[in-house]
């Protein structure tokens, strides 16, 4: 389903701003996923999820390792932590605990 996005544009010749209305088409990576029958849709959703999982990790070792040897103190690496950490537990109830829908055919 096309997504309509609106920008503010000027108008020169008016000297007043006006509307317009933009339509995208979105596809995602989930849309296409769905077109995946069975077995070979799980692994791929499942090697998507643990690459995102790994760099999750990835990253926030590498941030507090940042913070300690900037001579620790507040531990702002939380944020990001707890943020990601947080779209990292959307993405698995995506990947595991959605019921799934029947392939259409």
């Amino acid at each position: 389903m096309p997504a309509a996005t609106l920008t503010r544009v000027h108008d020169a010749r008016r000297g007043r701003a006006k509307t317009k209305v933009k339509v995208v088409r979105h596809d995602r990576a989930r849309d296409r996923l769905e077109k995946v029958d069975g077995e070979v849709g799980r692994r791929i959703e499942t090697s998507i999820y643990v690459a995102h999982a790994t760099t999750y990790l990835a990253v926030n070792v590498l941030l507090v390792v940042i913070w300690v040897l900037a001579g620790g103190g507040y531990f702002w690496p939380a944020w990001p932590i707890v943020c990601w950490g947080f779209g990292l537990g959307v993405h698995s109830w995506v990947t595991w605990g959605r019921p799934r829908r029947p392939a259409s055919r």
